[in-house]
């Protein structure tokens, strides 16, 4: 499931990979009955509740798209796979299926039992999923090994990290963390989640306390995203081997921030780690009950500039947006570079925008910078159009210089 991830199948279709890991979360924490052609187009594709799906097809769409680029991996990048994702039709829950080896020995005799098939029970699919595509721990760096520097390599990403003798440590979503919040309605703070009292038994974070078996769930797992799984991979492979780092939020405490150079994926509710950078940006994540809700806000609207920036659609043409800072870390001796998005698509359009070598420059003219001169603290928000599930243009609509001293 990890090399399907980084697949050149579904590189340039996040919409296929949120897909996925939507009907796969659902199916593995028994929300099966959420798994609707209804459900789908509101949580994955931002319609609207009780929009009319026989007449907008995005749902069945994608799905026959996914079906295809399933196929299509199984039997070329993905042939030596042992376990093979399904999304059959007539649904949209997915299936697992253990490949049928080829025949290299002469058929059985009639006195001989027949195999069975192997059939997977809830708790097997939950273990071989979360340990082959959701689970990051100590493993992550082992699934996504370095391929040689690309051309990209060139882009903003190298130029804010140029010496591979530093360390960069990539912290991707906790999208356990997510489930949990959509649950009590409230996001964990950082000192809740670095000291794991969210976890604890009678912890309240809303009106009641929450479920002892989410608690369990999450206290006993380390998921991520598809999306920050898949960003986290294209920055591995784009800078020197050796250099990135990946981990999982519950991996951190504050001594990593003294030190290292530190990228930090999601919103501030589904990476805390995120939350004391927040507080000092003019441009800021936020979200609403649900991730879908997730908005850029701006403190202090210029000329032509807009309060609140959240995604909308006009027919097949979606707008999105993605905001990235740079800022000091507390000791003063690194960086830390903030990622957060409205959508999983806008977060990728942000990873490409540092991957690529124009859009440097179209940095370094917007703060009127030469080719000479450092990169500054920065925000900067970017503005997506995506058509359908199909990223289709990326600009810089808003920046400002934070006001940080000694730089």
């Amino acid at each position: 499931m990890e090399r399907l991830l980084v697949s050149g199948i579904v590189a340039r279709a996040p919409r296929l990979r949120e897909f996925l890991a939507y009907v796969l979360e659902c199916m593995l924490t028994g929300r099966q009955d959420e798994v609707t052609e209804q459900q789908i187009g509101c949580r994955v594709f931002g319609r609207p509740e009780g929009y009319n799906h026989t007449e907008d097809n995005i749902v069945r769409v994608t799905a026959r798209n996914l079906r295809a680029k399933l196929d299509e991996y199984y039997q070329g990048e993905g042939s030596a796979e042992r376990w093979i994702v399904e999304i059959p039709k007539g649904g949209y829950l997915p299936s697992f299926r253990l490949r049928e080896p080829p025949e290299t020995v002469p058929e059985p005799s009639l006195a001989e039992p027949q195999p069975i098939k192997p059939r997977l029970h809830r708790r097997e699919i939950l273990a071989w999923v979360l340990s082959g595509a959701l689970m990051v721990g100590f493993a992550a760096t082992l699934w996504f090994r370095p391929a040689p520097p690309k051309a990209s390599s060139a882009g903003l990403i190298s130029f804010l990290f140029p010496n591979p003798s530093e360390r960069v440590t990539v912290v991707m979503v906790d999208s356990g963390l997510q489930l949990y919040r959509s649950v009590a309605g409230r996001t964990v703070s950082l000192d809740d989640y670095a000291g794991g009292r969210y976890l604890q038994s009678g912890f309240r974070l809303g009106d009641a306390p929450l479920p002892e078996e989410l608690a369990g769930f999450v206290r006993t797992t380390r998921n991520t995203t598809f999306s920050s799984a898949f960003i986290a991979a294209q920055f591995l492979r784009s800078m020197p081997a050796g250099q990135v780092e990946i981990r999982h939020p519950t991996q951190l405490n504050s001594r990593d921030f003294q030190r290292d150079h530190m990228i930090l994926l999601g919103g501030p509710w589904s990476n805390p780690w995120a939350q004391p950078f927040e507080a000092k940006l003019n441009f800021q994540i936020l979200t609403g009950a649900q991730a879908k809700d997730s908005m850029v806000k701006n403190r202090t609207p210029g000329p032509g500039e807009q309060e609140l920036y959240f995604t909308s659609r006009e027919g097949s043409l979606e707008t999105s947006y993605a905001r990235i800072a740079l800022l000091p870390n507390p000791g003063g001796s690194g960086k830390v570079l903030l990622l957060g998005a409205t959508t999983s698509g806008a977060m990728e359009a942000a990873s490409d925008f540092l991957l690529r070598r124009e859009h440097l420059d179209a940095l370094r003219r917007l703060l009127h910078l030469t080719t000479a001169d450092p990169i500054p603290w920065f925000e900067i928000v970017l503005e997506v159009k995506s058509v359908d599930v199909t990223p289709h243009g990326v600009r810089i609509i808003a920046s400002r210089i934070p006001s940080i001293n000694g730089r």
